[in-house]
């Protein structure tokens, strides 16, 4: 489960919803590091599969013999597939927060406003996604900000900032600090 909420909070999508994919890894043998691996994302729902060949001679013949080390688990099959709206009621369900709420949309606003990041609800905040241009040219949406309403401190409001959104947006970081101030 640690993968799939991983991969839901980078990507907002869970992983249930994309295209099926099969992944194997295939080799002459394997180290307990990769069937840990391998184990690890099997568990977390990604179709994996290690499989690996062991050679062998007898009598003048050639034989390959093939072990599945690692079988792909069924995937679980959610019908409720989070949803921006959905994700967006149950974080207004949390609760009002009376002295954290008008500093913590004034943030959100500031984030969606200023740096023109596409907002995503999860159920204890919103990510940010900015636009990014590859080597190749094309833009890609990932994670770079995440606001967070902290559950174990009710009255505090966590940011976190992935070390590229500053990169990505350039110079609109210089103000931030005393934007939002420091409480």
């Amino acid at each position: 489960m640690i993968f799939r909420s991983w991969y839901l909070e980078q990507f907002a999508k869970d992983i249930t919803t994309i295209h099926k994919i099969r992944m194997f890894l295939v080799g002459l043998g394997a180290d307990d590091r990769t069937r840990r691996i391998a184990n690890f994302l099997s568990d977390s729902e990604l179709d994996i599969s290690l499989i690996t060949f062991y050679g062998f001679e007898k009598d003048g013949k050639a034989f390959l013999a093939r072990q599945l080390e690692v079988e792909a688990k069924p995937p679980i099959v959610d019908s409720t597939a989070p949803t921006k709206k959905g994700n967006l009621e149950k974080l207004q369900k949390k609760g009002s927060r009376p002295k954290v709420d008008d500093y913590y949309y004034e943030i959100s606003n500031f984030f969606r406003n200023q740096l023109s990041a596409y907002e995503w609800p999860n159920l204890s905040g919103f990510s940010y996604y900015l636009v990014e241009l590859t080597e190749s040219g094309a833009s890609t949406n990932r994670v770079y900000i995440s606001l967070y309403l902290s559950d174990p401190n009710p009255g505090k409001v966590k940011i976190y900032l992935h070390p590229r959104a500053i990169e990505v947006s350039g110079d609109t970081f210089i103000s931030v600090k005393d934007k939002l101030g420091t409480e």
